[in-house]
């Protein structure tokens, strides 16, 4: 039986004693800022001191809120760990429609690498059945192979695709398809800048994103490392970079 310990205006969390729960929501209609977003977690925080649930799940419907590094620190030093500390053995968030947050949520657990390793499920039935699950965990392999595309509907100009795959793959998915977008983005905003360099300044940029030195590249195309310092100074002006590595960044996305 689900009990009620906190009803804020933005978070609620009930918990089920008897399958040490806390099961956490956030209001619909209300738009999250930072500092309300801190305050919240931090009365899950002492809610979960006072009741010490073994298993916890987020139900992400409408969380508003993306997250950065700075706050990625502050909820690993003032959530999650204390809360491993509380008895905390299994955490599972039952993701939204706002893909934006999801991936931010997904991240926060990531970097810095989380005390918590949460799993994420596409319903609340799959989160519960994995939550009071007693089987060893066990590292998944996922296959992003299987997933598919699909075009559900063409209308006023605009295309809706539909993507499959299976729910064990959810964050994977999910990061996968962030990264083809933020490429696609990269690529579209700077094609303008690489369109202008020389085929010589390209195949120089592709070998640093190889992760070959100056002198490397100067022994691979039989040029002296004076001219392939001269390229590297030329992709510099003309890509707006500082250093080496952020040449490395733009040539991986091309």
């Amino acid at each position: 039986m689900l009990k009620t310990v906190y009803a804020g205006e933005y978070l609620t969390i009930n918990f089920d004693k008897e399958k040490s729960l806390f099961i956490q929501t956030w209001t619909k209609g209300k738009q999250l800022t930072m500092e309300v977003f801190k305050i919240s977690m931090l009365q899950y925080t002492e809610c979960y001191d006072r009741y010490r649930p073994r298993r916890t799940m987020w139900i992400q419907e409408f969380f508003s809120l993306e997250l950065g590094s700075k706050e990625f620190q502050w909820i690993e030093e003032h959530v999650n760990i204390p809360c491993f500390g509380y008895g905390n053995k299994k955490c599972a968030f039952v993701v939204g429609k706002q893909i934006a947050q999801d991936i931010s949520v997904m991240k926060s657990f990531d970097e810095p690498i989380s005390v918590i390793v949460p799993r994420y499920f596409g319903t609340e039935k799959e989160a519960i059945g994995w939550l009071l699950s007693e089987k060893i965990e066990v590292q998944e392999t996922h296959d992003l192979s299987r997933l598919e595309m699909t075009l559900s509907n063409t209308e006023n100009g605009q295309s809706t695709f539909e993507i499959s795959s299976p729910s064990s793959n959810i964050k994977e998915t999910v990061l996968l398809l962030d990264s083809v977008l933020k490429k696609e983005r990269f690529r579209n905003e700077n094609f303008e800048l690489y369109d202008e360099l020389t085929k010589k300044e390209r195949e120089v940029l592709r070998f640093l994103a190889q992760g070959e030195t100056v002198a490397e590249i100067s022994q691979i195309s039989s040029v002296s490392i004076h001219t392939v310092r001269a390229h590297v100074r030329k992709l510099k002006q003309k890509l707006n970079c500082n250093r080496e590595s952020e040449l490395v960044k733009f040539g991986l996305m091309f």
